[in-house]
């Protein structure tokens, strides 16, 4: 006699838990713009009773899955969710694809070389690999600055439909970091449709004064824009050689991940990393500068 297996109904499909899934909901609510909330907030806006909402967090909180500052009476991500995140990452297909052009280009440029992706409106920082010179800007791992004021997050936005860009941004005006940051959605709609014919995103001086990138956008293998590359500098180390050379350099570095993760559309070159080396020195020599 065949007996069917407990929580598993008829066609093979298991029966869900929804206790675990109105936890996970919790878990899904901290975002980049909710760093930290309280237990009203997220039984707010998970439609939950206030004391269905206490005992999520509290349950969370007794695993390591969110921590609560006692003086505040927020709730915050906690360690085991770092812990999980970081085990992600390190399985990842993207950063494995990724990982070894990211160091190669950065050993060639000697300046930062990033990996992100978007989440929320946001940047979010994957991989970093620093600068080989003395001067540094610091960025954590992780949350980053808003994408319309950041080289790849302005790569990522170009991969995304207008309707999409007005979800994302309902009203005209946007936050400024900067006095160089695009405050207009329809700025940034014009910049978005260059960054389209070009290839490549700019951030002069729009998230940190002094700081300038480019970045180019990183396609799996079936032609999803998942991520996006980017070199930064100082502004008093870049001249206009130095960009040109920084606006070639991520561009392949992109078309190289993309090709290793499946990708092969019309205009992705199919590269090595000796490839991406020989470029280099080539034009290093070209503009009559000392390579690495």
């Amino acid at each position: 006699m065949f007996h069917t297996t407990e929580g598993i109904p008829y066609g093979g499909k298991p029966a869900l838990n929804q206790s675990l899934l109105r936890a996970l909901s919790v878990l899904r609510l901290f975002s980049p713009t909710s760093l930290e909330l309280t237990v009203t907030e997220v039984s707010q806006r998970a439609g939950l009773p206030m004391a269905t909402a206490y005992r999520i967090l509290a349950t969370l909180a007794q695993a390591g899955f969110v921590e609560k500052d006692e003086h505040l009476g927020k709730y915050r991500i906690g360690h085991e969710t770092y812990m999980a995140g970081n085990l992600y990452l390190r399985t990842n297909e993207l950063l494995q694809a990724a990982g070894p052009v990211i160091r190669l280009a950065n050993e060639l440029t000697e300046d930062v070389v990033g990996l992100s992706v978007l989440e929320k409106g946001y940047q979010v920082l994957l991989m970093r690999e620093e600068s080989r010179h003395t001067f540094r800007f610091a960025q954590t791992m992780g949350l980053g600055f808003p994408a319309h004021t950041v080289a790849v997050g302005k790569a990522l936005l170009s991969a995304m439909t207008e309707a999409e860009i007005d979800e994302l941004y309902p009203g005209e005006s946007l936050s400024s970091v900067t006095r160089n940051t695009p405050t207009s959605k329809a700025a940034l709609k014009a910049e978005l449709q260059v960054i389209r014919e070009t290839g490549v995103a700019f951030n002069r001086e729009e998230s940190r004064l002094g700081v300038a990138a480019v970045a180019a956008v990183v396609r799996f293998h079936d032609g999803r824009a998942i991520a996006a590359i980017s070199i930064g500098s100082p502004t008093f180390r870049l001249d206009s050689s130095r960009e040109r050379r920084h606006v070639g350099m991520v561009k392949l570095a992109a078309d190289l991940v993309s090709h290793r993760l499946g990708y092969r559309g019309d205009k992705t070159q199919t590269l090595g990393l000796d490839d991406l080396r020989q470029w280099w020195v080539g034009q290093c020599k070209e503009d009559e500068v000392e390579c690495p």
